[in-house]
């Protein structure tokens, strides 16, 4: 699943604008929410080296925008390099101008929050643009990433933070790991497929 090319961008902006239009009807959260979650392992040399978890999203930013739509997507990954185990996250976000266009909005700060709050920022390494317009790439330790994920797996939930304009206050995201897809019109298909698919890629990893 790539990450919101822009062709991409315009499809998601006109499910937010269905997840508005049809909440009451489908009983659906009109804030937005997850789009689409999916599980794919990193192959290096025939060997498995890595676990990528990815996703799509549209919510409505009120910290910044005035409850204004924007787009999310990105991920979180586990890499071995070097004998080592890395983490990873990335986060596009993309909002809108005046005339509807859509305009990348990078964050400069992205994390993960776990239970009683606990985040992996102070796991950080490195952080930097990414290969996407709006996004930022972060690398962690391992801990306490994988401890947060693992935990995410059992609730079907996991929760990114990011900020936006280099403020100190950042918006916080929560993912639903059971979406496989949500259709133009809001609804959406839910499956524990992915969540075990990716359970067994992290397991397998770590214990290698």
């Amino acid at each position: 699943m790539s990450l919101m090319p822009k062709m991409v961008c315009s499809l998601v902006f006109a499910t937010a604008i269905s997840f508005f239009e049809t909440a009451a009807a489908q009983n659906l959260d009109p804030n937005g929410g997850t789009l689409d979650v999916a599980n794919t392992p990193v192959m290096t040399n025939g060997k498995l080296t890595g676990c990528q978890l990815t996703f799509d999203a549209v919510i409505r930013d009120y910290t910044y925008r005035q409850g204004a739509f924007i787009a999310v997507s990105g991920g979180v990954g586990l890499m071995i390099t070097q004998q080592t185990i890395g983490t990873t996250v990335k986060i596009v976000v993309t909002a809108l101008d005046p005339s509807g266009r859509p305009i990348p909005s990078p964050p400069s700060r992205a994390y993960l929050i776990g239970a009683n709050y606990a985040t992996t920022l102070d796991s950080l390494v490195a952080a930097s643009a990414s290969d996407q317009p709006g996004g930022l790439f972060s690398i962690f330790k391992a801990e306490p990433t994988i401890s947060i994920v693992l935990d995410a797996l059992k609730t079907k939930r996991l929760v990114f933070a990011f900020n936006q304009n280099n403020s100190g206050t950042d918006i916080q995201l929560p993912v639903e790991l059971d979406v496989v897809n949500t259709a133009a019109g809001g609804a959406q298909t839910r499956s524990d497929n992915m969540i075990k698919g990716y359970a067994k890629c992290v397991l397998t990893l770590i214990n290698k």
